[in-house]
């Protein structure tokens, strides 16, 4: 839960952060911007660092004319900026589409670098893909520091585990459970000989009253 609320947390400044005017076609132009300007610190995309720059400079341009918009400053030409936005988001998607195209040749190739290079990326779907995720990390974990998504993976699988035992902890043993049976069952067969002794009694009494009776008159 704490997860999901700095995450939501998160996602709301980061929204916040954008223009609202075609937010639809623009959030995702604006919110990948700096992801896609950190794969030029990555080795095997050093041959895309012009075009990252250049989107990078080109989104930055248009984001100030988004703000403007949503102050409905009429000198702003409205068109051109969604014109601006469509142009973008094809470039957005180029990198999103060769992330995730890299990311699953990764697995393929075993090329682990490459592989935790996308998965840090922050434009691959984590959510989706975390079960192939940790599949390969965990076969190839000697080749992988796991910093970064991958270890808020393995947190959430040690604090599972450490609740799955817990649960074990507290359920009853096999000999516990034996134990209790046989303390009911005794304790079922104690009240019906008390019931059954009683009801001797009762009788006896009532018979030797009855004798009593018919003898003493």
């Amino acid at each position: 839960m704490k997860t999901i609320f700095i995450f939501s947390l998160l996602s709301s400044l980061l929204l916040a952060n954008n223009p609202i005017a075609f937010r639809t076609i623009s959030n995702p132009i604006y919110n990948n911007t700096d992801k896609i300007l950190k794969l030029r610190d990555l080795e095997q995309y050093e041959r895309y660092t012009d075009k990252v720059n250049n989107y990078y400079f080109d989104v930055d341009a248009i984001k100030d004319t988004g703000f403007e918009i949503d102050k409905k400053n009429k000198s702003v030409n409205i068109k051109e900026y969604l014109n601006n936005l469509r142009v973008l988001i094809k470039v957005n998607n180029f990198f999103v589409k060769l992330i995730n195209l890299d990311f699953r040749n990764s697995m393929i190739d075993e090329d682990s670098k490459t592989f935790i290079d996308c998965v840090n990326s922050g434009l691959i779907d984590v959510k989706k893909t975390k079960k192939m995720i940790m599949k390969y990390y965990h076969s190839h974990q000697n080749e992988i520091d796991p910093t970064g998504i991958i270890q808020t993976y393995l947190d959430e699988e040690e604090r599972i585990r450490k609740a799955r035992e817990a649960r074990l902890r507290a359920r009853p043993t096999r000999e516990e459970i034996l134990a209790a049976r046989i303390k009911r069952i005794r304790a079922i067969a104690k009240r019906k000989k008390d019931a059954q002794t009683k009801k001797i009694k009762e009788e006896f009494l009532k018979n030797d009253a009855e004798l009593r009776a018919k003898y003493l008159k």
